[in-house]
């Protein structure tokens, strides 16, 4: 055995280094170990960098080398949670007393520590160096609950806006926990969480997760807050009447202001790792604030020899509502369990700095292999990595494909990775499969979605790539196209079938009045066949949505020159409140216009109730498009009403074909 290993097994027996400060060497200058211990509380033999076991003491030639070595300490406690405690070398292992006071409950992390050393000693194996540390810290008996993240934070929006959280329960004991009861929101009626399909009480074994969603639907501008309570049998702070069981509380709130950041997770496991192999994983953050979100840095405090970040091009900047994605990379040099930590630094006032802890574990094996794939459930396109599709089909991703050398698939790890603006996905079960094995997911928007797929098989082993699926949402090959959507906040499902009802139309001016036909194209004169009835112009309704969020979409092709054409919204049945409309036009499948989030407050039974939209005009001549808009809305009918000539029209010098003006 090494001197250089025998120092950093004396280091991890005896906590009790009188670490001093000390010039650190440079990197150029040192060469790197790794020491792990798999239980603080019985050491047994700790293997040094070249995988050789021993617990000799130092010979007396060995020791007396070590006199002229200097050496540099640091390091902490690190919990599940991310946070940080630091200790004296001399006073703490995961047996001493005073050892769950100091990590503040924490039931499970790993004491991590680096030192660094540098000897004025001739001999070679003694010139400057550093070693790195860990210890894992066994599980407390019985169960414990951990929520991640702690606490829930919303920036403050007002309606229409949606946003969406993942509160995650896990035991991290080692005995069942159990949820006496179903999770409880109670508070401002802004929140409410979506729970699994599960019968209560609930157990979950040892690592197992129940995942709930915290949906933000804000019905004003103002701050907002509430709370979820938890009923279990983790007693570490028992009911006061019922020793048996506890309550756990987890704070929800709106009223951020300014930058604020949230990770899409706070643990990244990657898994067992053949050794020799990289593999990678996203991590992915959000702004959660009211202003554009500065990351600083991302860095491996940890660990950084297995463990890197990689932000591609990246800059660090994240706006309001949106998000960006980087990877974690673990290369396995040595089998047994790896541990990192990632920091991450950001001008969120509330939290400038918060870490993500990292595992990978490295042993023989072969990486398993991820194969996604996806199919429109018409049966129109099946079985593809990459294909175009129409709003409003649904689309059913596959992982059968997937293999494993070693062993058979047992888990299916589904993400979404992109999505358009707006856009909800819900990777939901197929009919017929109880596994994660194959989801599916409804497309409601024009753009881009991109999903992921990671597998596990029997062995642990992870597949290093991810594989990814694209779906490009297109419209027809239509000149013109007029899309709307809308929202309801206070409708807690908008992927069923039980929502508002709000209609598109599209008027010619000149001959045409709302709700009548030829001349005013809606669901009740739809022209599906897309016959010229116009004259030249040949409309038709693409889309009737009749519940939900739409979209509906009507195209036209064909268009006349010099002639007007009235883009109008109403809103025909109300459910669930206040709607939140949008208008998008698009001239030759690129958005020409956009209006968003119309309040639409009064629903009606019939086309003479409800509040209508008089939303835009679009011009046509010599193939180009003049769209302007007129934004007026009221609630007495407009059956039988010719679309109004509004001042923008009659001031823009445009010709007109019908004498408007």
């Amino acid at each position: 055995m090494s001197i250089k290993a025998q120092l950093t097994t004396t280091l991890l027996l005896s906590f009790a280094l009188a670490c001093s400060p000390a010039e650190r060497p440079s990197n150029e200058d040192r060469d790197t170990g790794d020491v792990s211990v798999s239980d603080a509380k019985d050491i047994g033999s700790i293997e040094d960098e070249d995988g050789n076991g021993s617990q000799d003491d130092p010979t007396e030639d060995e020791t007396d080398a070590l006199e002229g070595c200097h050496y540099d300490c640091f390091g902490g406690y690190a919990c599940r949670e991310g946070s940080v405690y630091e200790f004296d070398y001399g006073a703490l292992s995961c047996d001493e007393p005073g050892y769950d006071e100091l990590v503040k409950g924490c039931t499970e992390g790993w004491l991590v520590g680096q030192c660094e050393f540098g000897c004025a000693s001739e001999i070679p194996d003694l010139q400057s160096w550093e070693a790195h540390w860990t210890i894992a810290c066994g599980r407390a008996e019985g169960p414990r609950l951990e929520v991640l993240p702690s606490s829930v934070r919303f920036a403050r929006h007002a309606p229409p806006e949606r946003a969406f959280q993942t509160l995650r329960l896990i035991n991290v004991g080692q005995g069942p926990l159990i949820l006496y009861e179903a999770p409880e929101y109670t508070g401002g009626v802004d929140f409410r969480i979506e729970l699994p399909g599960a019968d209560y009480p609930l157990t979950l074994e040892t690592d197992q997760v129940l995942d709930i969603n915290v949906v933000y639907a804000p019905r004003g501008a103002h701050a907002e807050q509430g709370e979820i309570v938890i009923l279990t049998n983790d007693v570490r702070d028992p009911d006061a009447e019922d020793r048996t069981q506890a309550v756990h509380k987890v704070s929800v709130e709106a009223n951020i202001e300014g930058p604020c950041i949230q990770a899409d997770r706070y643990m990244l496991n990657l898994g067992s790792v053949p050794l020799g192999e990289r593999a990678s994983d996203s991590i992915t953050l959000r702004n959660c604030g009211t202003q554009p979100l500065n990351v600083s840095d991302l860095v491996v405090i940890w660990n950084s020899a297995s463990f890197s970040a990689d932000t591609g091009s990246w800059n660090g900047s994240i706006g309001v509502n949106e998000s960006a994605s980087f990877l974690v990379h673990f290369t396995s040099f040595r089998a047994g369990t790896q541990l990192g930590k990632l920091l991450v630094s950001s001008d969120d006032p509330l939290q400038p700095e918060f870490a993500i802890d990292l595992v990978a574990h490295g042993a023989e094996g072969t990486c398993s292999n991820a194969v996604a794939r996806a199919s429109l459930s018409d049966g129109s396109v099946v079985d593809r990595q990459q294909l175009s599709a129409k709003p409003l089909q649904t689309v059913i991703l596959d992982g059968i494909a997937s293999r494993s050398v070693d062993g058979h698939i047992v888990s299916y790890e589904w993400e979404v990775l992109e999505k358009p603006p707006g856009a909800n996905v819900t990777l939901g079960p197929v009919a017929g499969d109880d596994t994660l094995r194959t989801r599916q997911f409804r497309l409601t928007s024009v753009g881009t979605y991109r999903i992921g797929l990671n597998v596990v098989d029997s062995d642990g082993f992870r597949s290093c790539t991810q594989s990814v699926v694209t779906i490009l949402v297109r419209l027809w090959n239509r000149k013109v196209q007029i899309e709307l959507t809308w929202t309801n906040p206070a409708d807690p499902d908008e992927s069923d079938d039980v929502g508002s009802d709000l209609d598109l139309h599209l008027t010619k001016m000149g001959p045409g009045q709302w709700f009548m036909a030829p001349y005013d194209v809606y669901y009740n004169n739809a022209n599906l066949g897309g016959d010229p009835i116009w004259n030249p112009e040949s409309p038709r309704m693409e889309i009737d949505v009749t519940a939900g969020v739409g979209p509906e979409i009507i195209s036209l092709d064909d268009l006349d020159d010099c002639q007007w054409y009235a883009v109008g919204a109403h809103y025909y049945r109300e459910i669930f409140g206040t709607a939140y409309a949008s208008v998008r036009i698009y001239v030759d499948s690129q958005l020409a216009f956009e209006r968003r989030d119309m309040p639409m407050t009064t629903g009606g039974q019939f086309m003479t109730t409800g509040q209508f939209w008089d939303v835009a005009r679009i011009h046509w001549k010599d193939g180009k498009a003049t769209i302007l808009a007129v934004d007026t809305s009221h609630v007495t009918s407009s059956v039988g009403q010719a679309p109004q000539v509004s001042e923008n029209m009659s001031g823009s010098g445009l010709c007109t074909s019908q004498s408007l003006y």
